[in-house]
């Protein structure tokens, strides 16, 4: 688990703040889904690889988030066919399995998702709220920008 800056303890994972480009890359090579925040880079990184995602928007993790960007993200990419969006901590276990049966063709690159980001910040940067009045998500959890990447069962 990539945990940042934070003091977070897994208990049935190894744990580092931060790894490099090509290490991340490795972990993402190995994995066979990959459970994360719904930042874009992370969601490339198993997206290009056709893998399942399981997507923690910021505003699950963080009680005080008042910026739902990526709730919004997250959203797009479920509707992708591409992943799974936590919307409750305490729903992690079953989001998982429920990616594992994601069916999805190969990725061909795209720019669906990058469009979609664009558009978003730019209503943003015009003072917009694109998430206003939405759901607040429930704040039970470990700490931001945790990136957790399974890796392959052996076979």
């Amino acid at each position: 688990m990539q945990i940042g800056r934070s003091m977070f303890e897994a208990n049935h994972a190894e744990t580092f703040p931060f790894k490099s480009k090509e290490e991340a890359e490795a972990y993402y090579e190995e994995s066979r889904l990959v459970v994360c925040h719904a930042g874009v880079g992370s969601i490339l990184g198993g997206m290009t690889r056709n893998k399942p995602l399981v997507l923690i928007p910021r505003t699950v993790l963080v009680s005080d988030s008042n910026d739902d960007q990526q709730a919004i993200v997250a959203e797009k990419v479920r509707r992708m066919g591409r992943g799974v969006v936590v919307g409750d901590i305490s729903e992690l276990c079953d989001k998982i399995r429920e990616a594992e049966r994601l069916e999805f063709p190969p990725y061909v690159k795209s720019t669906a998702l990058s469009d979609f980001v664009a558009d978003l910040l730019l209503r943003i940067s015009k003072g917009e709220r694109p998430g206003k009045g939405r759901r607040r998500l429930k704040n039970k959890s470990p700490p931001s920008e945790i990136i957790w990447i399974e890796k392959e069962s052996p076979s």
